[in-house]
């Protein structure tokens, strides 16, 4: 037929390095993607998160602490520790929904673990003696916990 041509595409060097330079940034970008969804626990937890041999005791919170109404709370509920002896603590979240551990007002000194995601540990260790009281932020009104810090004996 006269009149009707067909246009050519171009697939110059242009274009293709185009192509390229998308392909390579969305490999990156997607590397990246992977790499921070398979270590989370940093993001969770930013402070005293173990990661060594621990000595002390270990609390737990149970699978189901935060759907459960009979299980609200941490395992043990109330610890005492001996400055020296026995005087670190581990948190372990067994739980599929966040917690956290945090000190009241009126603590000998603070503590917090931020948000903890299933299977993180929060570690903190007491060298001041005295009553802790602590409690996970996201339940309040059912999950709490008390430390009891003795001086070690001369």
């Amino acid at each position: 037929m006269v009149g009707l041509e067909e246009e050519e595409e171009d697939y110059g060097p242009g274009k293709f390095t185009t192509a390229v330079v998308l392909i390579v940034a969305l490999v990156l970008a997607l590397s990246v993607g992977a790499v921070l969804a398979l270590n989370l626990t940093p993001i969770y937890c930013t402070k005293n998160c173990g990661g060594g041999q621990i000595q002390g005791i270990t609390v737990k919170l149970p699978s189901g602490v935060g759907i459960q109404t009979n299980n609200l709370n941490f395992d043990p509920a109330t610890i005492t520790v001996v400055i020296g002896k026995n005087n670190t603590i581990s948190w372990v979240d067994q739980d599929s929904i966040p917690h956290t551990v945090t000190s009241l007002p009126g603590a000998p000194s603070s503590f917090d673990s931020g948000p903890l995601r299933q299977g993180s540990t929060f570690t903190q260790t007491f060298t001041v003696p005295g009553t802790y009281s602590y409690d996970c932020t996201f339940h309040p009104a059912f999950m709490k916990g008390t430390i009891i810090v003795k001086a070690a004996s001369a």
